[in-house]
């Protein structure tokens, strides 16, 4: 998109004006345009996330009928814009249908800009429904692939946090599986994913878990984090007792019987109990046992 089309776009505003309440545009940033580019993603990789991103906008923005092409022609292609479109009037076209909404489907899905004033109570319903059937759009037009070995790739690293480890998880659901993260079938299907895929010290505090606890994924969650957090004074514990078993054992080398001949000369285990090993050694006197050694020359 030309970057004298991108300046052209506003985003709504309320105001205070003589009359009370009114709602003015303001010009959208290129730097705007950029960032929510980049949160977006591509679409035809997670359409889900795009829709979140879009949702946002729409939220904080007020986005009238020109902002919300202008969002459109900056997040997707042509292609994929025209199949949020074509969603999009699906939707409305069921309202009219209906009767739920009044109007024709013109009316009420426009093809060209229908100039709504957003200080007119009429066109602003009208506009907030639009904003509503582009959302919904956007989030349902390009078809999910579902790939569930995609989930169990997700594995928590050594220093990743339990909860940045869920969100992982629940970010690989939504874009390759069909489960909706928020129900309670999928918080229990979850929950063991998330317990199998732990790290291992993790996993095994989660294995512990009995009852209710181990299906709950706020329990899992809870007792996760309370291993997270004690890895450093486990960590410290650990290295101490290393420490203290390497000087234990230094101690201990030499406290043993000596090997050798005995004083009958037979091979085995010397007895130095009567040997004072006190006293300094002796012309010809052996360090280790004590005993005279004659030399014959």
């Amino acid at each position: 998109m030309a970057l004298a089309k991108l300046l052209k776009n506003k985003s709504m505003w309320e105001g205070v004006g003589n009359d009370g309440l009114v709602y003015v545009k303001v010009p959208f940033s290129v730097t705007d345009l950029m960032a929510w580019k980049q949160a977006a993603g591509v679409y035809r990789e997670d359409p889900e996330r795009v829709g979140r991103v879009v949702d946002t906008i729409i939220r904080m923005q007020n986005l009238d009928w020109s902002d919300l092409q202008a969002i459109l022609d900056n997040l997707l292609d042509d292609t994929e814009k025209q199949m949020v479109l074509k969603t999009g009037k699906a939707q409305a076209e069921v309202a009219v249908v209906s009767g739920i909404t009044g109007g024709t489907l013109e009316q009420n899905f426009p093809s060209g800009d229908p100039q709504w004033d957003p200080n007119n109570v009429e066109h602003r319903e009208k506009l907030r429904r639009y904003q509503k059937w582009i959302l919904y759009g956007v989030k349902h037009a390009m078809p999910k692939s579902l790939n569930w070995s995609k989930i169990y790739e997700v594995r928590q690293d050594k220093n990743e946090s339990p909860s940045a480890f869920l969100e992982r998880l629940k970010e690989a659901a939504r874009k390759y599986t069909d489960l909706r993260v928020d129900t309670e079938a999928a918080q229990i299907q979850l929950a063991l994913i998330f317990m199998g895929q732990s790290a291992p010290d993790i996993r095994k505090k989660l294995q512990k878990l009995e009852g209710e606890d181990s299906r709950s994924l706020n329990k899992m969650l809870e007792a996760a984090w309370k291993v997270y957090n004690n890895r450093e004074k486990e960590e410290r514990k650990t290295r101490e007792n290393r420490l203290l078993a390497v000087m234990t054992g230094t101690a201990g080398r030499g406290r043993g019987r000596g090997r050798g001949r005995g004083a009958s000369g037979r091979e085995g285990f010397m007895n130095f109990s009567n040997r004072n090993f006190n006293t300094p050694l002796g012309v010809n006197q052996c360090a280790l046992c004590r005993e005279r050694v004659y030399v014959l020359v």
